[in-house]
């Protein structure tokens, strides 16, 4: 820390310099206000860890199940889900934001060259051709080629001769970028292994004694009351062409017992719906982070958000969902939370998960324990009118911080309001500089409980 002391516009650096110096050091030693203050809401003085901004190729290395990957939710559409339009752009942004796992619906088209169309089905969104979008994933790679796996999460409409184009434009398309999947495997791959890679998740042939086929698990369609369908549509069976190149085989939810011995390709496709509900019996949260320690979850928006808004994704990461999906379309509070997860590691789209998220002994969870989280306001600038108004003074300022909690509207003192710190008094400026005004959030994870599992005592200190 250091002493604050006025000198002809100066703040002290910290050391004063010497009299015979002519003040040559003491000038080299001391910076003026302006240039303090663009410090302080400068990259420099940013609240993020630098050094977790970095990217760090040694992580890459464990299966890709022990990671959250960045996942975009109905990629195409630029807007609601009912009639807004779909872009191929919207892929290329997804992309640039640091996305990895990408959403193309597919459906037949009235053409006779059996070229799929993407759009949102049973709804007036417009349509884009699917080679486009692979088109795209392709110039993405060429000018990244240094890029972790792209994932393509195809859900499939078509018919026989519509997925034989598809699996046409994935392999001749993307070419060597393409990764086909090696029969009987065992064990995940790392995302170092499959650089520049893109991989397809979708359906294959299911066994005779199965008949997951012709069930789908992410298909979120919309009643006219706004409540979740829950009579799936059945999909048609996939030809071998497209399934050869299939990757990660979407599978219907039953029991997590049964999904344990399942394939480490098999997964599974949860809506927020259904992960409220699972998460409501306590006992399913230490089988589902079993599950999620070798196999890939993908939870999605529930059929009700047709405005395209979003779930809050904590819930879902502290599970280990490695594909929290989120409509990248909507700069909502979801969204900015995606995007400060996924600041992390160089914004490459994969971050490692912390050990809370895999499954522990009971005499040894890492989760247990205080965490004590200390927020000191320095500064504000930019500072709001009351209530909205655009016209007037900022008087009586104050800054209200909030945590993000598995629960949305989180009461984090018991009184359900959010701390904030002490009120600057008839301040008609538009800032506030030397506040010393601090907020202490203890932090405690009872992660046994896992829509109770962090508790907070927020005191203000004076």
């Amino acid at each position: 820390d250091h002493d604050d002391e006025e000198n002809g516009g100066r703040v002290d650096g910290g050391k004063g310099g010497d009299d015979n110096d002519g003040g040559k050091e003491n000038k080299e030693e001391t910076i003026d206000r302006l240039h303090f203050a663009e410090y302080l809401f400068g990259p420099h003085n940013d609240a993020f860890r630098p050094e977790k901004v970095m990217f760090d190729r040694t992580l890459m290395d464990k299966p890709l199940s022990h990671y959250w990957i960045n996942t975009s939710h109905n990629t195409y559409l630029t807007g609601d889900q009912l009639k807004s339009l779909s872009s191929v752009e919207m892929y290329a942004a997804a992309l640039q934001r640091g996305c990895k796992c990408l959403e193309i619906d597919c459906w037949d088209s009235d053409s006779k060259t059996n070229n799929p169309m993407v759009y949102h089905g049973y709804t007036v969104t417009s349509k884009i051709p699917f080679h486009e979008i692979i088109s795209c994933v392709k110039a993405y790679v060429d000018a990244n080629p240094e890029t972790l796996p792209i994932i393509l999460s195809l859900e499939n409409h078509c018919t026989h001769p519509f997925q034989k184009r598809m699996a046409q434009t994935l392999e001749t398309t993307l070419g060597d970028a393409l990764y086909i999947p090696k029969p009987g495997m065992l064990f995940l791959p790392s995302p170092v292994e499959l650089v520049g890679k893109v991989l397809i998740k979708g359906k294959r042939p299911a066994e005779k004694e199965d008949d997951e086929t012709i069930t789908v698990e992410s298909v979120d369609q919309t009643l006219p009351d706004g409540k979740e369908n829950s009579s799936e549509p059945v999909l048609p069976k996939i030809c071998p062409e497209l399934a050869r190149l299939t990757m990660f085989n979407g599978v219907k939810y039953r029991n997590f017992e049964q999904s344990n011995e399942m394939s480490c390709t098999d997964m599974h496709s949860f809506s927020e719906l259904k992960v409220s509900k699972l998460t409501k019996d306590p006992a399913n949260v230490p089988l589902w982070r079993k599950y999620n320690l070798d196999h890939l979850s993908r939870t999605y928006p529930a059929g009700g958000r047709v405005d395209s808004s979003n779930y809050n994704p904590i819930a879902a990461w502290s599970l280990g969902c490695q594909m929290v999906a989120l409509n990248f379309q909507t700069d909502d509070s979801a969204m900015v939370l995606n995007d400060g997860r996924f600041r992390e590691n160089g914004g490459c789209g994969y971050v490692l998960r912390p050990r809370s998220t895999f499954p522990m002994n009971e005499d040894r969870n890492s989760c247990k324990g205080r965490v004590m989280l200390r927020i000191r306001v320095l500064a504000a600038a930019c500072l709001p009118k009351p209530n909205g108004d655009i016209a007037g003074e900022v008087i009586d300022p104050f800054v209200v911080v909030r945590v993000h909690d598995m629960i949305d509207s989180v009461k984090v003192d018991g009184s359900g309001s959010s701390p904030k710190t002490k009120v600057i008094k008839d301040l008609a400026g538009m800032s506030i500089t030397g506040a010393k005004n601090s907020v202490v959030k203890d932090i405690t994870d009872k992660s046994n409980v896992i829509k109770r599992s962090i508790s907070h005592q927020v005191e203000i200190l004076e």
